[in-house]
């Protein structure tokens, strides 16, 4: 599409809009911040819906700190005028806590003295922000040039031919600020939010196709499938689960299979089971596969044969008679030595001591001291001879 007809596009939608719907009152001056929130219940919501949802979380809470522990449940509660209140809590909640982490506090009043690029480039930054909120903050409190787009204002942009799957991805609208002064921007901003909220409504309201005709006659096709898919959309997912029969229900549970032992032997599965009939007894028998012996156990160590009695009683015999013969050698060998003593027998000599100033011819030498070496004697000077 050429960019004079988007611009006359945008020109038709603004004329459409002022004729079929009416601006709501400019919302009052509030900080930065609170902007941001306010945004955050906006998205996605009428004027009256994010008002009243703002309102709730201001009477409902101490201060922002505890909007700011609460959880998205309870914050959701809150909210639940939206027509999405999940997903603005936890817009809320990331925003304050995001907030809270940089600046330890719950003011961003010093970045209104910023240049305008500069202050949107940091509020991008911010966890939880979103590009509808960096556009409603831009326009209400930096001054801005900026129309905020959520996801119900892209939905109508895609079924007049304004935008497609490439500038949404891209997140932008080609020609749109330009088609739409500044001076303008608060209220064709607030015209297009409202008309594009009734795009999240179950049925079309008589203004909206209005509005659509007034623009693209054409497009009035892809409105009504528009509205049947998120029809379909809505039946497949309230659709409930078919309850179970009652003969089902009340149907007795299947008896558990009692697991045979893995070694059972043949003859216990033939006592337990049925009587056979005469022509199943005629039927070959199916090979049954042979079961897995066990491995035999060790051979015991081999003992050796028993003797006979007689070995026995004389083996006894010949370990008695050791002992007895052992005592009769000492018995003569000590009346051997007590005889010799009685006789003064002769007794050895005694061994000769070394006496103390014999040395020993093994005993090692003294050590001689070394020699002090002599140091030479200082040579006299030579005496001069008298001339």
């Amino acid at each position: 599409m050429a960019a004079l007809n988007r611009t006359t596009l945008f020109t038709r939608l603004f004329k459409a809009l002022k004729k079929h719907y009416q601006a709501p009152p400019p919302p009052p001056a509030r900080p930065l911040l609170e902007q941001l929130l306010f945004a955050c219940c906006l998205e996605n919501a009428s004027f009256e819906k994010a008002q009243q949802a703002y309102q709730s979380l201001v009477d409902s809470y101490f201060d922002w700190n505890e909007v700011r522990v609460s959880t998205i449940r309870e914050l959701a509660e809150s909210m639940h005028m939206l027509p999405d209140p999940a997903t603005a809590a936890s817009h809320v909640k990331r925003l304050l806590q995001a907030v809270f982490e940089s600046t330890y506090s719950f003011d961003l009043e010093a970045w209104r003295k910023l240049a305008v690029g500069e202050a949107q480039k940091k509020l991008r930054e911010i966890h939880g922000v979103t590009p509808f909120a960096v556009a409603v903050a831009t326009q209400a409190v930096l001054g801005g040039h900026a129309i905020g787009v959520d996801r119900a204002a892209w939905e109508l942009f895609s079924l007049l031919g304004l935008a497609g799957e490439k500038e949404r991805a891209a997140g932008t609208v080609p020609g749109l600020e330009r088609a739409i002064p500044k001076n303008k921007g608060h209220e064709f901003f607030a015209l297009l939010h409202e008309c594009a909220a009734e795009l999240l409504h179950e049925n079309p309201s008589p203004r909206l196709l209005k509005v659509v005709t007034d623009v693209l006659p054409d497009a009035m096709g892809r409105l009504e499938q528009y509205f049947e898919s998120r029809r379909a959309a809505a039946a497949g997912a309230e659709q409930p689960r078919e309850p179970a029969s009652v003969t089902d229900q009340h149907a007795p549970a299947a008896p558990t299979p009692v697991a045979q032992p893995r070694h059972a032997p043949a003859t216990q599965a033939a006592v337990s089971g049925p009587a056979s009939s005469p022509r199943e007894e005629s039927k070959p028998a199916a090979k049954a596969r042979p079961a897995k012996t066990e491995s035999p156990p060790a051979p015991a160590a081999r003992s050796e044969p028993e003797k006979p009695a007689a070995e026995k009683a004389a083996a006894a015999k010949t370990t008695a008679e050791k002992p007895a013969a052992k005592t009769e050698v000492q018995k003569t060998a000590q009346a051997k030595r007590a005889t010799k003593a009685a006789e003064g027998g002769e007794r050895k000599p005694p061994r000769k001591q070394a006496s103390p100033t014999t040395p020993r011819a093994d005993a090692a030498a003294p050590r001689q001291p070394k020699a002090a070496k002599k140091k030479p004697a200082p040579s006299s000077p030579a005496k001069r001879k008298p001339r």
